[in-house]
């Protein structure tokens, strides 16, 4: 939505989220609506989203699990490559490690932890091709 009436430069931004582009071309063009019902088209532009991928494209919920409920892991990937997902615990010992196949999609998958963890924070670390992220979660009764 515009600012209303004016007469100079007014700076606008929109954010197309989520965004599954990466490092293309998208093209744009804008409404522009006046107040008294006409309207007039921009011109076509382009926009080349450079996206790091290296952690950006990775969601894992619930932050807060208990020993019934897995993490699910959703992750957007450029390529088709292996992920390994390695939990660590607060000393940093590794708890679980499993590797999973990724496609250049969106990628969703569970995480199954052992019942038996107690409670407490771990480190969810995610590594691949053009991933690596890791993702602090905390272990409830």
């Amino acid at each position: 939505t515009a600012a209303g009436l004016s007469y100079g430069h007014t700076p606008y931004h929109y954010t197309n989220a989520p965004a599954p582009y990466f490092n293309r071309a998208i093209y744009y063009r804008l409404k522009m609506v006046n107040s008294n019902g006409s309207s007039l088209y921009s011109s076509i532009e382009s926009v080349i989203i450079n996206v790091n991928t290296r952690g950006k494209n990775i969601q894992l919920f619930p932050t807060q699990f208990y020993p019934t409920l897995p993490l699910t892991a959703i992750i957007v990937s450029e390529t088709d490559q292996q992920v390994v997902i390695r939990v660590f615990d607060i000393a940093g010992k590794m708890i679980v490690e499993q590797t999973k196949t990724v496609v250049a999609a969106t990628n969703r998958f569970t995480l199954n932890l052992p019942a038996s963890l107690p409670t407490g924070w771990y480190y969810v670390r995610f590594t691949g091709q053009d991933i690596d992220k890791t993702i602090p979660v905390f272990r409830s009764n």
